[in-house]
């Protein structure tokens, strides 16, 4: 058995775009045992060229993701691991943990605490990648919403999150949200799309938490030029803009 962390990309996408790219191939077809118009013929032949080579970069961005493959998400979590700062006693919660794959590497970093991963609707998955990862028995899933958590006020001792504000629009809220379950003097590491305006005001944010009284509030801003992250994928909507927000309560 091997783990499966999905796609990076929305598979929806994926599969919209592979189908835009045989549209335009049946479209040829058809005109050439039909109409065979030397119009039609340039028209289809510039069209699935240009599906075609977008097809083929949205697989090859997918790939400079995959935990398999390429790796950026896994040198990512690495480095927010390393930023947490988490004693490693206690609880932590990765708010929105797709199919698990930070949540387990905090679990296989923190080998004493209790983590818990968050997300909408893939706890199968994320149970059979920490029982392949040998951290089942201390890694607990659970289904719920980024933008309301369905935990008490100050409930965890650590709380992450990668990326998943913007993925479930919650933004601020999200963030608001995850601070409030966790403890006084925990830590917090969250990375997002916090140098996106349309989405954050990031300094107006960093200035609320530290006027609310929180002892440590830094953020690191672009994430997407580190040495390790790919030119291809530094583009809006999928890896730009990319901020980190940590700290402790």
């Amino acid at each position: 058995m091997e783990t499966n962390y999905g796609n990076y990309l929305p598979k929806k996408l994926m599969d919209i775009s592979f189908g835009v790219c045989v549209f335009f191939l049946l479209m040829q077809y058809a005109n050439e045992f039909s109409l065979k118009s030397n119009v039609i013929r340039i028209i289809t032949v510039v069209l699935f060229t240009i599906s075609m080579i977008f097809t083929i970069y949205l697989h090859l961005v997918n790939n400079k993701f995959r935990h398999d493959k390429g790796r950026l998400l896994k040198k990512l979590h690495k480095t927010m691991i390393k930023t947490l700062n988490f004693s490693g006693k206690g609880k932590a919660l990765d708010v929105g943990c797709k199919r698990g794959e930070l949540t387990i590497a905090l679990a296989k970093n923190y080998k004493h605490a209790e983590i818990t991963g968050l997300e909408h609707d893939t706890k199968i998955d994320c149970d059979i990648n920490a029982k392949v990862e040998k951290v089942k028995k201390r890694t607990n899933f659970v289904e719920g919403n980024v933008g309301a958590l369905g935990f008490k006020d100050q409930t965890f001792e650590a709380v992450t999150s990668c990326l998943a504000f913007s993925r479930a629009k919650v933004y601020d809220k999200g963030v608001q949200e995850a601070l409030r379950v966790l403890k006084k003097n925990g830590t917090f590491c969250f990375v997002d799309d916090f140098d996106n305006p349309k989405h954050y005001n990031i300094q107006a944010l960093i200035q609320s938490l530290k006027d609310a009284g929180y002892k440590q509030v830094l953020y690191r801003d672009h994430l997407e030029n580190e040495p390790y992250v790919s030119k291809m994928v530094k583009v809006p909507g999928i890896y730009k803009n990319i901020g980190m927000l940590y700290g402790r309560k």
